[in-house]
Protein backbone atom coordinates (compact mmCIF):
# COMPACT_ATOMS: atom_id res chain seq x y z
CA UNK A 1 0.00 0.00 0.00
CA UNK A 2 2.68 2.46 0.56
CA UNK A 3 6.07 3.08 -0.82
CA UNK A 4 8.13 4.19 1.91
CA UNK A 5 11.68 5.17 0.51
CA UNK A 6 12.86 8.39 -0.27
CA UNK A 7 11.10 10.99 -2.01
CA UNK A 8 12.37 13.88 -4.14
CA UNK A 9 11.06 16.67 -2.65
CA UNK A 10 12.65 15.71 0.55
CA UNK A 11 9.91 15.64 2.97
CA UNK A 12 11.07 13.75 5.89
CA UNK A 13 8.77 10.66 7.90
CA UNK A 14 7.39 12.35 10.52
CA UNK A 15 5.64 15.19 7.99
CA UNK A 16 4.30 12.58 5.92
CA UNK A 17 2.96 10.55 8.91
CA UNK A 18 1.73 13.49 10.26
CA UNK A 19 -0.77 14.23 7.39
CA UNK A 20 -1.32 10.46 7.18
CA UNK A 21 -2.64 10.34 10.70
CA UNK A 22 -4.87 13.31 9.54
CA UNK A 23 -6.55 11.40 7.19
CA UNK A 24 -7.07 8.24 8.70
CA UNK A 25 -8.76 10.03 11.81
CA UNK A 26 -10.86 12.27 9.34
CA UNK A 27 -14.52 12.07 9.53
CA UNK A 28 -14.65 12.36 5.45
CA UNK A 29 -12.32 10.11 4.17
CA UNK A 30 -13.56 6.74 3.46
CA UNK A 31 -10.34 5.59 2.27
CA UNK A 32 -7.01 6.27 0.83
CA UNK A 33 -3.75 4.90 -0.74
CA UNK A 34 -0.31 6.79 -1.15
CA UNK A 35 2.05 6.84 -3.59
CA UNK A 36 5.45 8.15 -4.39
CA UNK A 37 5.62 8.41 -0.57
CA UNK A 38 3.96 12.07 -0.94
CA UNK A 39 0.97 11.63 -2.55
CA UNK A 40 -1.89 10.59 -1.14
CA UNK A 41 -5.26 9.99 -2.84
CA UNK A 42 -8.25 9.99 -1.17
CA UNK A 43 -12.17 8.89 -1.39
CA UNK A 44 -14.08 11.35 0.58
CA UNK A 45 -17.14 9.66 2.73
CA UNK A 46 -19.40 12.84 2.60
CA UNK A 47 -18.59 14.35 -1.21
CA UNK A 48 -18.53 10.77 -2.95
CA UNK A 49 -15.40 12.12 -4.82
CA UNK A 50 -12.21 11.38 -5.24
CA UNK A 51 -9.09 14.21 -4.72
CA UNK A 52 -5.51 14.31 -4.20
CA UNK A 53 -2.96 15.49 -1.64
CA UNK A 54 0.67 16.12 -2.19
CA UNK A 55 2.37 16.53 1.23
CA UNK A 56 5.83 18.79 0.78
CA UNK A 57 6.91 20.26 3.66
CA UNK A 58 7.59 24.35 2.67
CA UNK A 59 8.09 27.31 5.04
CA UNK A 60 7.08 29.67 2.28
CA UNK A 61 5.75 27.58 -0.97
CA UNK A 62 6.81 29.24 -3.58
CA UNK A 63 5.07 29.56 -7.32
CA UNK A 64 8.32 27.72 -8.50
CA UNK A 65 8.06 24.57 -5.78
CA UNK A 66 3.81 25.38 -6.96
CA UNK A 67 4.82 24.64 -10.60
CA UNK A 68 6.86 21.77 -9.99
CA UNK A 69 4.22 19.60 -7.72
CA UNK A 70 1.33 20.43 -10.28
CA UNK A 71 4.08 19.02 -13.09
CA UNK A 72 5.09 16.24 -11.18
CA UNK A 73 1.38 15.45 -10.47
CA UNK A 74 -1.20 17.13 -12.60
CA UNK A 75 -3.95 15.49 -10.32
CA UNK A 76 -2.97 17.35 -7.54
CA UNK A 77 -6.47 18.93 -5.75
CA UNK A 78 -4.48 20.31 -2.27
CA UNK A 79 -1.06 20.74 -1.40
CA UNK A 80 -0.24 19.94 2.51
CA UNK A 81 2.70 22.52 3.16
CA UNK A 82 3.72 21.49 6.71
CA UNK A 83 3.08 22.85 9.99
CA UNK A 84 0.73 25.84 11.39
CA UNK A 85 3.43 28.26 10.45
CA UNK A 86 3.83 27.09 6.76
CA UNK A 87 1.87 29.58 4.13
CA UNK A 88 2.17 30.63 0.97
CA UNK A 89 3.42 33.19 -1.55
CA UNK A 90 1.33 35.52 -3.11
CA UNK A 91 2.19 33.80 -6.87
CA UNK A 92 2.21 30.75 -5.42
CA UNK A 93 -1.35 31.41 -4.23
CA UNK A 94 -2.56 32.74 -7.74
CA UNK A 95 -1.66 29.55 -9.27
CA UNK A 96 -3.15 27.26 -7.05
CA UNK A 97 -6.39 28.79 -7.72
CA UNK A 98 -5.63 29.19 -11.18
CA UNK A 99 -5.43 25.35 -10.74
CA UNK A 100 -8.23 24.79 -8.60
CA UNK A 101 -5.49 23.61 -5.95
CA UNK A 102 -5.80 23.82 -2.81
CA UNK A 103 -2.92 25.07 -0.12
CA UNK A 104 -3.29 23.82 3.29
CA UNK A 105 -1.15 23.75 6.56
CA UNK A 106 -1.80 21.46 9.99
CA UNK A 107 -4.23 24.24 10.83
CA UNK A 108 -6.71 24.12 8.37
CA UNK A 109 -6.12 20.64 6.48
CA UNK A 110 -9.12 19.44 8.71
CA UNK A 111 -11.46 22.02 6.95
CA UNK A 112 -10.19 22.01 3.84
CA UNK A 113 -10.83 18.06 3.50
CA UNK A 114 -14.66 18.59 4.35
CA UNK A 115 -15.10 22.20 2.15
CA UNK A 116 -16.45 21.14 -1.78
CA UNK A 117 -14.72 24.43 -3.40
CA UNK A 118 -11.41 23.28 -0.98
CA UNK A 119 -9.56 26.01 -3.62
CA UNK A 120 -11.27 28.53 -2.07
Amino acid sequence: MHDNVVNAYGVTFGRITFLQKIVEGHDNVKSFSRHDDIVFDLDREKKGDNIQVVCVDEYVLSDAMARQVWQDFPSVDIIFVGGKWNHTSTPASDFCKSKRIAICNAGNVNAVLLKTRYWT
